[in-house]
């Protein structure tokens, strides 16, 4: 009888800690960007981020329509440009990857979740 109840105090206990796990890991994030970013040079990141994600959707959005248009040159243009655009955004999280992993972690822990 004791097992039972032991196994159920258990499960509501790692349900707990679970339910606090994903605040705690954004928390934790959030420190760790305060090591090496400014609150306004994160910002700024974010901007230019969103700009190179945009960019490089544009360009896959010309890369369709090229395609489809069937001209030669026009589709090595177009893929030239989005191999670009692509490059770009690569290394941008390449080189900033805490700040990724804070909009990742900003898209899964939003306010929204917890509703």
């Amino acid at each position: 009888m004791t097992d039972k109840n032991e196994d159920k105090q258990h499960k509501a206990l790692m349900t707990a800690l679970e339910k606090m796990q994903a605040p705690l890991e954004a928390i934790a994030l959030l420190k760790l960007a305060d090591e090496f970013y400014t609150k306004e040079e994160r910002a700024q990141l974010y901007v230019e981020y969103k700009k190179l994600f945009e960019a490089d959707a544009a360009a896959y959005e010309v890369l369709e329509q090229a395609t489809a248009g069937g001209d030669r040159d026009a589709q090595m243009a177009a893929f030239e440009a989005k191999k670009a655009a692509s490059e770009a955004a690569t290394a941008f999280e390449k080189k900033h990857r805490l700040v990724i992993r804070l909009m990742d972690a900003r898209d899964r822990f939003s306010k929204s979740r917890y509703e």
